[in-house]
Order: structure tokens, then sequence, then C-alpha cells
């Protein structure tokens, strides 16, 4: 090695591949708590959860308990009876919002959320983006004046 190199070595103290580097151990990270807080409030979370448990009873005493018991995948002629018949079910239709339970039958029976909104009615799909600007304001926010 040459004087002009370990000059310079010395200069910068690089000690890069002189095998004498010591590594820093850090210790184990941890997410912060509040990042990992559910969505919504303990409240809207509690009411979802009683509809899942709902959804899952409903489910248990169907017709379509047997047909969907392994896999819950909806065949497309079957959506709107399936979901009719949950709607129909539930003990207390007017607990929760009709997005809600759009929501949980269609994730719970593994139907597809846009081919479930598509073969819903006009009064519906009306009902949900109802819903959804009573949450939102998104049709001020769109400018958007008529739905359909």
């Amino acid at each position: 090695m040459s004087t002009k190199q370990t000059a310079s070595q010395k200069i910068l103290n690089n000690k890069y591949n002189s095998g004498t580097i010591e590594f820093e151990h850090f210790g184990e990270f941890v997410v912060d708590s509040s990042w990992m807080k559910p969505q919504g409030s303990v409240h809207e979370n509690y009411e979802i959860s009683i509809l899942d448990k709902d959804v899952y009873e409903i489910f248990k005493a169907s017709p379509f308990f047997e047909k969907y018991a392994e896999t819950k995948k909806v065949k497309k002629d079957d959506i709107l009876e399936v979901f009719w018949y949950f709607q129909d079910k539930l003990k207390e239709p007017e607990r929760y919002t009709f997005i809600e339970k759009f929501i949980a039958i269609a994730g719970f029976m593994n139907i597809n959320f846009k081919i479930l909104y598509d073969v819903l009615g006009i009064t519906h799909k009306e009902k949900i983006l109802n819903e959804f600007d009573k949450k939102y304001d998104i049709f001020e926010k769109k400018n958007i004046k008529k739905l359909f």
C-alpha cells in the first residue's frame, strides 16, 4: 500500500473493508400503538362486530348453509337471493345502515362488492349513495345535483 493511500485513509478515517468496523446493534422495533388503532369509534366497531355475528347466525340457519358452507363463494345467479335473504332476516334492520349491511353480507359471503352493487335496483343504489353523502358530503364536494 502506498503512503498516499494510507494517509488518505487516516485523514478520512476510512475503515471500509479493513475488517475493523464494529456495528452498532439496535433493539427491536416497536410500532407506536397510535398507529394500530382501528378505524372508526369503539361504538362503531362494536356495532359492526354484532352485525358480523348476526350475519353468521343467519348463515348457519339459512338454506344456503350446505351449498356455501365450505367456500361461501356465491354464484352470480344466487347473489340477489342470498343478499335479500340476509337483509330480511336481520333482527334489527334499523340498527344498521344499508351500507353496513351491504358490506357485512358481501364480505361474509365473498360476493364482489361491484357485482353486488351492479345487480341491485336503482332505489337501493340511490340509498347507498345517499348514505355516503350523508356521512362524507360527497355530492356537494363533487357538485352533483342529480343521481340518476
